[in-house]
């Protein structure tokens, strides 16, 4: 079959065309996009529509097309003053704190502090990642729910919430709490090692989010499409569309038509 690959952008203007009328033999293929238009310069952050049109030998024509979400990606530039009276506007980490601070992060002490340089314990590691989690209220409706842990009297009051909540499904990656067990305790008072800190907080970035995609497309009248091994209705048109869920890092949708 030749295949034709065009990026369009919301106007359906043609921003760069990937593939034109190039041969293939049948099976798997890849084509790359470096989000950049036909003159090489990337184009502005917006929605992005992918046009796959293949014809046969045989004059059979299959077009599939998609929709591409392009978001500007910046470095966050942590700036500003923290309102706590023992973190200098000076430290390296001052505008990290502001930024955790204005972000709702972390609060402090009654008496106005922060205590930078104290080691940070697993109940208030995970009272951070809830509230990164924007789910705080729910934690706050948790708080006197049971915790089924075998060191549940360890748990200060204030935690509870929390903790149940960074225990719940709503906290999971592939299956896992985000902050894990160890023999069914949750150690609320132990120190967070770095290694415990670090693998959380991939855990988190990588939490299941339950996204979806969704594949159109049109085929000559009589044919059959099968997208991952599920059939697909087609319309007396010959379109079809399907909507497919992803899972955090690659995924391959495999399209075939007969």
């Amino acid at each position: 079959a030749k295949v034709t690959v065009n990026i369009r952008d919301k106007t359906g203007r043609v921003v760069r065309t990937l593939l034109s009328g190039r041969p293939f033999d049948a099976g798997q293929h890849t084509v790359n996009w470096d989000g950049r238009d036909s003159q090489g310069v990337f184009v502005a952050p917006g929605i992005y529509t992918y046009e796959v049109s293949a014809r046969t030998d045989e004059g059979k024509q299959v077009k599939l097309s998609g929709r591409l979400s392009l978001v500007e990606a910046r470095a966050l530039r942590p700036r500003g003053r923290p309102s706590f009276k023992d973190v200098p506007a000076k430290e390296w980490y001052a505008g990290y704190i502001a930024e955790a601070e204005r972000r709702g992060l972390v609060k402090g002490y009654p008496d106005g502090t922060f205590k930078p340089s104290l080691p940070i314990n697993r109940a208030e590691f995970a009272t951070l990642v809830v509230r990164a989690a924007g789910l705080e209220r729910e934690a706050e409706r948790r708080k006197d729910q049971a915790l089924g842990i075998v060191d549940e009297d360890m748990v200060p009051a204030w935690a509870r919430g929390y903790i149940a909540m960074a225990l719940s499904r709503k906290l999971r990656a592939k299956g896992r709490p985000i902050i894990g067990l160890k023999d069914g305790a949750f150690e609320p008072l132990h120190f967070v090692k770095r290694m415990e800190m670090a693998s959380a907080i991939h855990r988190f970035i990588d939490r299941d989010t339950g996204r979806e995609v969704s594949v159109s497309g049109a085929v000559s009248p009589g044919a059959r499409v099968s997208i991952n091994g599920r059939r697909v209705p087609i319309g007396s048109d010959g379109a079809f569309k399907c909507r497919l869920p992803l899972k955090p890092g690659v995924n391959v949708i495999t399209v075939i038509v007969k």
